[in-house]
C-alpha cells in the first residue's frame, strides 16, 4: 500500500482501508506474470570491429542478471541454463554465442521471449525469413542493434576494398 497520488485510478484505492483510517491509499501488486527469456549474441567477425564485441558481451550479461534478479527463467544460447557465473564466464570467454548462420537452429517456445544482439550485418532475406521463423515460435522478438559510431558515419568517398560481408 502506498498514498494515493491525484488522477491515479481508482479502482486501486483500499476502501476498506479508508473507511477504517480516512487514509487514501492505493494496493500495488508486485509483477504476478514470471518470463521466460532466450539470449542469443552474435558471434561473427563483424562484430569484432571496435568496441562492439566488448559492450555486446557487458549488455547481455546485464539482461541476464536483470532477468535472474526479477525471478525469471534464462537460457543463452547455446545452450547456458539459469547458472549466472557460468552464463557470464561463456560471454566473456566466447564460448556463448551463435553465428547467424547458426541462428535457424534456434528453438522457440510460445512462453518465451528472444532477445538477439547483433550488428544485423546479414543478407536482408535470411533475416527476414528468420525473423518470419522466430515470430511464430517465440512469444515476442527483442532485436538490440549494436554499431560502432564509425559504421554510422562511414566515408565512401576514397577508395575501400571490401573483400566480403565481414571484412
Amino acid at each position: 500500500l502506498r498514498p494515493y497520488a491525484e488522477g491515479e485510478d481508482a479502482r486501486r484505492i483500499d476502501w476498506k482501508r479508508y473507511a477504517s483510517s480516512d487514509r487514501v491509499l492505493v494496493r500495488e501488486f508486485e509483477r504476478e506474470e514470471k518470463n521466460s527469456w532466450k539470449f542469443i549474441v552474435d558471434t561473427s567477425e563483424s562484430m569484432n570491429f571496435g568496441e562492439k564485441l566488448n559492450f555486446q558481451k557487458h549488455l547481455a550479461g546485464v539482461f541476464i542478471f536483470l532477468s535472474k534478479v526479477w525471478g525469471d527463467s534464462w537460457v543463452l544460447e547455446p545452450d547456458f541454463r539459469f547458472v549466472l557465473e557460468e552464463a557470464f564466464e561463456a560471454i566473456m570467454s566466447d564460448q556463448a554465442g551463435l553465428e547467424p548462420e547458426k541462428w535457424s537452429e534456434v528453438e522457440g517456445n510460445i512462453r518465451t521471449r528472444l532477445v538477439v544482439f547483433s550488428d544485423f550485418f546479414i543478407p536482408d532475406e535470411r533475416l527476414s525469413q528468420q525473423v518470419q521463423l522466430w515470430s511464430e515460435e517465440f512469444k515476442s522478438l527483442h532485436f538490440i542493434q549494436i554499431l560502432e559510431p564509425r559504421e554510422l558515419s562511414f566515408n565512401f568517398k576514397n577508395v575501400v576494398r571490401f573483400e566480403d560481408r565481414e571484412s
